[in-house]
């Protein structure tokens, strides 16, 4: 396992330390191109994403580096919401996050979801891109280990999806505006449209109406 390795680029902790920081520390942050730092990655074969809306994970098999890759690598990860992992802090990391366990709703199973289509997306593309071999099995043995610990360990927590949570503590009788048309949008639309007659969707591109609609 001491091959199986992330980039871990955590959303919120980054905006976060942008709202922290001011004047010198806050300049040398923005001087970091981090757009560019994901674009140099996805131009690699080495690296496959899966993304949240709270994070930016890339796998790869760091026997496979180069030296520049393995410089970009270095040269970014210095800051406390980019880190590399590798082995078992790797894995260990990437199963909480599926678990919902790194998740402000702790035990949800939206990320779980998404994970899968990720993983489905990347057995797809195996035979299209030249992927590492090396990565498979343990996507595979993560989908399976998180399945145990929600099987076995996180039950009886409640509300375990941000819909079920949302048709909990949403007001019928008040206007609900609805924004974009994301997967939680297209699970609660339809309650909502059932019990609260003032609610408002604010959509994205016309692409994405069209699948919303459907």
């Amino acid at each position: 396992m001491d091959r199986f390795s992330v980039i871990h680029f955590d959303k919120q902790r980054f905006l976060q330390s942008q709202k922290e920081m001011s004047g010198d520390h806050f300049q040398e942050l923005v001087k970091v191109n981090f757009d560019q730092f994901f674009l140099f990655l996805e131009s690699q074969d080495l690296f496959y994403r899966f993304e949240t809306c709270l994070r930016k994970i890339y796998f790869f098999d760091s026997a496979k580096l180069n030296e520049n890759q393995r410089s970009h690598i270095q040269n970014h990860c210095l800051h406390p919401f980019l880190q590399i992992l590798e082995g078992e802090s790797a894995y260990s990391l990437i199963l909480q996050i599926i678990s919902g366990l790194k998740s402000d709703v702790k035990g949800e199973t939206e990320i779980f979801g998404q994970y899968k289509k990720f993983h489905e997306d990347y057995k797809s593309q195996l035979s299209l891109k030249r992927r590492s071999c090396y990565l498979p099995k343990h996507l595979e043995q993560l989908s399976s280990d998180c399945k145990y610990l929600r099987d076995k360990h996180i039950q009886n927590w409640g509300s375990q999806s941000y819909g079920s949570l949302s048709r909990k503590l949403l007001d019928k009788e008040r206007p609900v505006l609805l924004l974009g048309s994301g997967q939680l949008a297209k699970e609660i639309a339809p309650w909502l449209s059932q019990i609260n007659k003032k609610f408002l969707i604010i959509r994205e591109t016309p692409k994405t109406n069209e699948e919303f609609q459907e």
